[in-house]
């Protein structure tokens, strides 16, 4: 995130998404001059007469310590013979200023002692050079321009871009992405860009590997709401069954049977089935099987506050195109997150978190789509005589997320937020709170950029506002929503609205959300964000509870291990592989929130997922050994001075 002087634009590109220097104020390099400076537009053909011959002109920037002429083949040259040397009696610096200081000597020591020629060596061709004299060299290269390209960025997605230009000097590419970014890419990166290649294969591997477990712990981080000791997570492991017949063995079998008929009275008074008889069911028409989940709800100190039985789908029968049409559905961004804090961390302001009960049920099923049968659920409804015929989503269906995000969007939509473009699972609503100007601006970041001074009580239309704007902040990620507002009757009406569609439940001020732990001063608006219970969660997990703490998260000895990592390896032990994966993608989790100064280390060893070794496992413990030094420390966000 770039913001000018003036705080009137803000900028967000590509080289602020996983590092914004305004939110992380870490010392940075001097930026380096760019590389890019002598590409060559390859769509005009230079043509030379047969009988003319052409000295074509150096570049300007292809001089110097670049160019393909070697010194001392100009040295060997214009060295005299020893008879011509003995009639030197004089030295002129402009032509004896490729001679070694040894050299220079009086002219009968040079008699004595003859020069003896440099031996010519041939040098391997640059890349300029095989541009100029390769054909089948060039052609791939030129071949290149125009081609569509699709990169994807940890923890932001793909982007498709277009290869413009190419550089001879530096044997690289410029592509400029459809967001009007541009991107410089060396020739043995790009082809890890083009499908059909080898290594397009290898980098698809890698990032199958990387984007499973990084999901892995977001999903860990969103259903561990809270850190618990080891012996907490024993007693609630052997508390939780994993079937209905284990629930009906299990010592608590009577609580966990009031839970069941909890769910199955939610779901028959929000009507989200009909009960038909298995005989009416067209023949070879697909039956989806159901069956029960046991979940212990845990408090922030890892106590059991409440057991939860859900009914859900085994939506891994779904057939595309058969049981139904779309899937996909968005969640917010984790810049989105930090962007949003980073501008609402003003006095008065006030972050509030809402939960949606059973989300994906209140969601209804487009009665276009192909009539979905799932069987009953244990311990009711005879499974060999009935079938249910859903008329709602239930949890586990392929498509139950897509519906509920729609329901989502409507809801608000009706009640009158904006939708963001940037990202789709934010929506903002923008009010004046000023009677003197009643005129509302566009609904749009921007507005956040001009609404920092206070106004009288006299003037305000709602009393707990004390800016000229009233603004409502929505987000969601999957049935958590997130509220930003500088008055708080502002996200009351709003809750109040939803509720009428939603059964969204209050749990106050922001203070745990995906594995963070957020605090808020109501005097300056500061905000800040920790993960010392994930990074000791995931120190445990490794056996690295009681590591000795280190200083950097890279060894110093950089160049050495680079080499080291680039040796490929033959036969990777399985699961030694599984174990790397599963810590880098926590280590991703964390650098993409509260740790970017490892993004470095991180990003090298996310090249390895598919192949790793003893040492790419050592290095990346080697980083849990650096979390253990900074754990305790957290991101603050301030935007009054």
């Amino acid at each position: 995130m770039v913001t000018d002087t003036t705080l009137n634009k803000i900028t967000v590109t590509r080289q602020h998404l996983s590092f914004d220097p305004q939110l992380f104020p870490l010392r940075l390099k001097p930026t380096s001059p760019p590389l890019f400076r002598n590409y060559h537009k390859l769509t005009t053909v230079q043509t030379t007469s047969d009988n003319t011959h052409t000295t074509p002109t150096p570049h300007p920037f292809e001089e110097d310590e670049d160019s393909d002429f070697d010194p001392a083949d100009k040295a060997t040259s214009e060295t005299p013979t020893p008879i011509e040397t003995n009639h030197r009696k004089e030295t002129h610096p402009e032509t004896d200023s490729s001679e070694s200081d040894s050299d220079i000597v009086t002219s009968s020591t040079r008699s004595l002692r003859p020069r003896i020629p440099t031996p010519v060596t041939t040098k391997p061709p640059k890349p300029a050079s095989r541009y100029d004299t390769d054909e089948t060299f060039r052609k791939e290269r030129q071949d290149m321009i125009g081609k569509r390209v699709t990169k994807y960025f940890p923890g932001h997605g793909a982007f498709h871009g277009t290869v413009k230009e190419y550089g001879i000097k530096i044997d690289n590419y410029l592509v400029v992405y459809d967001d009007d970014d541009q991107e410089t890419i060396k020739h043995n990166e790009f082809l890890s860009l083009l499908p059909g290649h080898p290594d397009f294969n290898t980098a698809q591997t890698n990032f199958v590997a990387l984007s499973a477990c990084l999901e892995q712990h977001i999903q860990n981080s969103r259903f561990d709401a809270t850190y618990s000791s080891h012996h907490a997570n024993t007693a609630t492991d052997s508390l939780e069954p994993n079937s209905w017949r284990e629930m009906r063995k299990n010592t608590h079998a009577a609580q966990w049977q009031v839970a069941c008929d909890e769910e199955m009275h939610s779901l028959r008074k929000l009507n989200c089935w009909d009960v038909v008889p298995l005989k009416s069911v067209p023949p070879g028409t697909p039956i989806t099987d159901s069956r029960w989940t046991f979940k212990a709800k845990t408090d922030y100190n890892g106590d059991i506050t409440r057991l939860r039985a859900r009914l859900v789908c085994q939506g891994f029968s779904q057939v595309k195109d058969v049981s139904y049409w779309e899937s996909f559905s968005p969640v917010v961004s984790f810049t989105t997150i930090r962007l949003r804090i980073a501008l609402t961390a003003l006095p008065q302001w006030h972050a509030i978190h809402y939960d949606v009960s059973v989300a994906f049920i209140t969601a209804e099923i487009d009665p276009t789509q192909p009539p979905i049968y799932c069987r009953p659920a244990e311990g009711y409804e005879s499974r060999t005589e009935s079938v249910y015929l859903l008329k709602r989503y239930l949890y586990g269906m392929r498509d139950s997320p897509r519906g509920y995000d729609l329901h989502f969007n409507s809801v608000c939509l009706s009640y009158g937020l904006i939708r963001c473009t940037t990202d789709e699972c934010m929506y903002i609503k923008i009010e004046s709170n000023d009677k003197r100007n009643k005129d509302t601006p566009a609904d749009s970041l921007d507005a956040l950029t001009s609404q920092t001074t206070y106004i009288p009580p006299e003037h305000r239309i709602h009393k707990d506002c004390h800016y000229a704007l009233r603004i409502l902040i929505v987000s969601t990620y999957v049935d958590g929503n997130l509220i930003f507002t500088n008055s708080r009757t502002f996200s009351e009406n709003s809750a109040a609205h939803c509720n009428k569609s939603l059964k969204m439940n209050l749990d106050g001020d922001l203070t745990w959300h995906l594995s963070l732990l957020y605090t808020r001063c109501p005097t300056t608006g500061t905000e800040t964000a920790s993960q010392t219970r994930y990074i000791d969660k995931l120190l445990q997990q490794h056996g690295m509870q009681n590591c000795n703490p280190i200083a950097v998260p890279f060894p110093a000895k950089c160049d050495e291990i680079l080499t080291q990592l680039a040796i490929p390896i033959e036969n990777p032990d399985p699961k030694l592989v599984k174990e790397f994966q599963t810590l880098c993608g926590g280590l991703l989790y964390l650098q993409v929130h509260t740790c970017p100064e490892i993004s470095f280390v991180v990003s090298l060893l996310s090249r390895h997922m598919a192949k790793a070794g003893d040492l790419h496992i050592a290095l990346a413990k080697k980083v849990l050994r650096y979390l253990q030094s900074r754990k305790h420390l957290h991101l603050s966000w301030c935007a009054s001075k």
